[in-house]
C-alpha cells in the first residue's frame, strides 16, 4: 500500500507539465502517473484539484544563526534567525531543503566543520538540510588576525572522500570582500588545486568570484566618503567586479 497519494492537480515535473497523479512510499516519490491508474487504498490521499503540485524547492545559500556582519551589529551579539526559524519559513514557501555553510578553521578537518555545523542544525530543522564546504585563503585562530594560519595542503587532498560522502559542494573565494575578513580569499593556484580535486571527485564548486582590487578600492572610497550603509554594498560589489 502507498503511503501517500496526491490526485487531480497539475503537475511540474522534470519532462513537463501535466495532469498526472504523484504516488510517495516513506520519503520518496515513486510514481508520477496518469489520473485514476494509482491504487486506490493509499494511507492518505490528497485532493489537489485546482492547485499546482511542484518538488519542493531548495535553498542553496542560508546563514544559519551567523553573526550580522554590518555596523555595530557584532559588537551587540546580533545574529541572523536560528535553524528552526528559518527553515518554519522556507517550508510554508514550499521550501524542503536548505543548504548553509561549514566553515573551515585552523585545528580541524574538514568533516569537523560538517559535524559541528551539524550539531546545529540537528532537531532543529523543520526541513532537509545539508551544507556547503568552506576552504579559506587563511583560518584565523580565534579573532586575532596575527594567529592567522594558511590552509592546510592536507585539507585540499580531504575534498575527494568529503564529496563521495554525501557532501558535494564546496565553496571558496577570490576576494575578502571586506577588510573585516581579511583572510578568506584564496589565491588562484589553490583555487586550482580545489577545482581538481572537486571534478575528478564529481562535485560542484561554489566560487564567490569577485576582482579584489575593485572590491577593496571602492570599500575605500566609500569609506572616505562616509557611505558605508547597506544600501550602497551595489557600489562595492559592482557588475565590473
Amino acid at each position: 500500500m502507498l503511503d501517500l497519494v496526491v490526485r487531480g492537480g497539475r503537475v511540474v515535473a522534470p519532462w513537463g507539465v501535466g495532469a498526472w497523479d504523484v504516488a510517495v512510499q516513506g520519503e520518496k516519490i515513486v510514481a508520477v502517473a496518469e489520473p485514476g491508474t494509482l491504487p486506490l487504498d493509499a494511507g492518505r490521499v490528497i485532493d489537489a484539484t485546482g492547485k499546482i503540485v511542484i518538488p519542493g524547492g531548495i535553498e542553496p545559500h542560508a546563514h544559519a544563526a551567523m553573526p550580522l556582519p554590518y555596523p555595530n551589529a557584532r559588537d551587540r551579539g546580533v545574529r541572523a534567525a536560528p535553524p528552526d526559524v528559518i527553515s518554519k519559513a522556507c517550508v510554508f514557501g514550499g521550501t524542503t531543503t536548505i543548504v548553509d555553510f561549514a566553515n573551515w578553521r585552523p585545528g580541524i578537518e574538514l568533516v569537523q566543520a560538517i559535524e559541528e555545523k551539524d550539531r546545529l542544525f540537528r532537531g532543529h530543522s523543520y526541513a532537509d538540510y545539508t551544507f556547503h564546504a568552506v576552504l579559506v585563503g587563511m583560518g584565523t585562530e580565534g579573532s586575532t588576525p596575527e594567529r592567522a594560519v594558511p590552509l592546510p595542503l592536507s585539507l585540499i587532498d580531504q575534498v575527494p572522500e568529503l564529496i563521495r560522502s554525501g557532501f558535494s559542494t564546496v565553496k571558496v573565494w577570490t576576494t575578502n570582500a571586506t577588510t573585516k575578513r581579511p583572510r578568506q580569499m584564496m589565491d588562484l593556484g589553490h583555487v586550482w588545486a580545489v577545482m581538481e580535486k572537486v571534478a575528478k571527485a564529481g562535485g560542484v564548486l561554489a566560487v564567490h568570484a569577485e576582482d579584489e582590487d575593485i572590491v577593496m578600492y571602492m570599500h575605500r572610497r566609500l569609506h572616505e566618503e562616509g557611505r558605508i550603509g547597506t544600501e550602497f554594498l551595489h557600489e562595492a560589489h559592482n557588475t565590473l567586479t
